[in-house]
């Protein structure tokens, strides 16, 4: 792992302070010894299971296999999978073995450049991921001759992961890493083209400790699994907290708006985390009334993008099943603020979390905002961030407020009572799809090659069913047959995730720019976000 170049953020104490030792070892060889042969993992599809003390002893022998391929302190495991009980081996063994877990997104399959940049960036020691990326895997030996790449489901690849791991006497268990030394990169698009890698120290895992006990998890509970385990929303709602406290947790392999509330009924589910975009397909699909819902649901957890008051309410009325929405970001562990199900407060993001502080502030000057003015989200706490990955000057911005605060980059406003309430990106170059960060200016530089476009702008519309799109506003030249089609067979060729795919094509006279020639993309948004409504027309889009 290459150093990390700059001042790394120091940390602020807040008064909350977890009831358990929040790192991953820890938690784990807690629940071994404390719940052992209790059943922990249930796969949804399969009805394979997984106990406490099962999972400890694969993470032991994945430590092992890792350890004898050299993997030590800080080393990187770079992961691309998808969620199966088969994840967390390679996941928590990487911990165990003291190196650092690099869970990858799958939206990336595609984009070869990106993932080999990621391996790159982080000096990857080895390289695990589904036979069904062979493909990717291909691609990325040719970039990175000295990885090691195994399929976690094949023996193909530099050594069996499958053979090794059944064989591989389990590591024998050593002092947990220091509460503030990394365990997990996790890369995320921000405002410059290239993607930061965040940097979660071990102690970030109280966030999931507080949020368990902000909605007062028990060992009798029992959680289901629909969000991508290689996120921090599945890790820190959902598998974390089970981990604490002995719940069951119920994976989904894939999301099923067909088997969601089956599978609820059937597996006694007590609550379940989603995006919004998750509502909108059940909503769409059919969902039980009050009197028909799961008996033992609880609540419904939501955050990751921003839910509108209108779906909320939609959801809790025709269910019955309310919905606690929260904020956060994977530089706050996963959560910053939510709310109380037994208060709900349409159109808001709830109170901050004890873990943190947040308030508001100029995002100019840093100076605080009273309540009801819009300004930016700032936070600070345990579960914060302190550094990405070699990147001084992007760490530097994101604490440029100074006082342990970072800049969310998100604007929103508090009322009188502490609830917070998401206005929209601070920045219009960015935005958040499904979940999913965007950047468009990493978007408008690969549509530059697209043949037959003389410019472009790539802004964010509203969308009902995962917040907002990606809107392509292009300028054809002049003589050149250009069509939509054609643009989004470039995407695809260009290796854009699948939430990058622009939703719309807009082919405009001119892209709007200032004095100086800047592009003015504010202006284009609140255009495409008119045609996009159906209040214009766009020839071939």
């Amino acid at each position: 792992m290459a150093p990390v170049v700059g001042r790394i953020q120091p940390m602020t104490e807040i008064p909350w302070a977890p009831r358990l030792d929040p790192r991953p070892e820890a938690l784990l060889s807690r629940a071994e010894r404390a719940f052992s042969g209790r059943t922990f993992l249930v796969c949804a599809e399969t009805g394979r299971t997984l106990t406490f003390s099962g999972l400890a002893e694969e993470v032991a022998r994945a430590a092992a296999v890792l350890r004898a391929r050299g993997v030590g302190r800080r080393d990187v495991v770079s992961l691309f999978l998808g969620n199966s009980l088969d994840f967390f081996a390679p996941w928590l063994g990487a911990v165990a073995a003291g190196g650092i877990a690099n869970p990858i997104n799958l939206g990336l399959a595609r984009d070869v450049g990106r993932v080999v940049y990621m391996l790159e960036k982080t000096s990857a020691k080895v390289f695990i991921l589904e036979k069904a990326f062979a493909d990717l895997a291909r691609e990325v030996k040719k970039a990175r001759r000295a990885l090691q790449i195994a399929f976690i489901d094949d023996d193909d690849g530099d050594f069996s992961w499958r053979r090794e791991l059944a064989r591989a006497a389990p590591l024998a268990a050593s002092a947990p890493a220091e509460p503030a030394a990394p365990f997990q990169m996790i890369f995320t698009s921000g405002t410059t083209g290239l993607p930061k890698a965040v940097v979660q120290r071990h102690e970030m895992v109280a966030d999931a400790l507080c949020l368990s006990d902000h909605f007062g998890f028990t060992g009798g509970d029992v959680w289901m699994c629909v969000l991508p385990l290689f996120h921090v929303n599945a890790q820190y709602t959902s598998f974390f907290p089970a981990l604490a406290t002995g719940g069951r947790l119920v994976l989904f392999e894939k999301f099923s708006a067909s088997r969601f509330f089956s599978t609820m009924r059937e597996q006694e589910v007590s609550h379940v985390s989603v995006v919004p975009s998750l509502l909108t397909r059940l909503l769409s699909h059919g969902v039980p009334g009050p009197s028909e819902k799961p008996p033992t649901v609880r609540f419904v957890i939501c955050g990751a993008a921003p839910l509108s008051a209108e779906l909320h309410r939609e959801f809790v009325q025709k269910t019955g099943i309310p919905i606690a929405n929260g904020w956060g970001m994977t530089e706050t562990g996963c959560w910053g603020s939510h709310m109380d199900p037994r208060r709900i407060v349409y159109g808001s993001m709830g109170k901050a979390l004890s873990v943190n502080e947040m308030k508001i502030v100029d995002p100019e000057t840093g100076q605080d905002l009273p309540p009801g003015a819009v300004g930016r989200l700032v936070v600070r706490g345990a579960n914060v961030f302190r550094e990405y990955f070699d990147a001084a000057e992007a760490t530097a911005k994101a604490f440029r407020f100074g006082g342990g605060w970072f800049d969310t980059g998100d604007d929103a406003r508090i009322d009188g009572e502490g609830f917070f309430y998401f206005v929209g990106r601070g920045s219009v170059d960015t935005g958040k799809v499904d979940g999913e960060f965007v950047n468009f200016l990493e978007l408008d530089e690969r549509l530059w090659s697209c043949p037959g476009l003389s410019e472009v702008c790539c802004v964010a519309v509203p969308d009902p069913v995962r917040g907002q799109a990606v809107a392509a506003c292009v300028v054809a030249k002049p003589g050149a047959s250009l069509s939509s089609e054609a643009v989004l067979a470039h995407c695809r060729a260009a290796g854009f995730a699948r939430y990058e795919i622009p939703a719309h094509v807009f082919f405009v006279p001119e892209i709007p720019k200032g004095d100086t020639g800047k592009i003015q993309r504010k202006v284009m948004a609140e255009r495409a976000a008119v045609l996009a409504a159906g209040g214009g027309s766009s020839p071939n889009a």
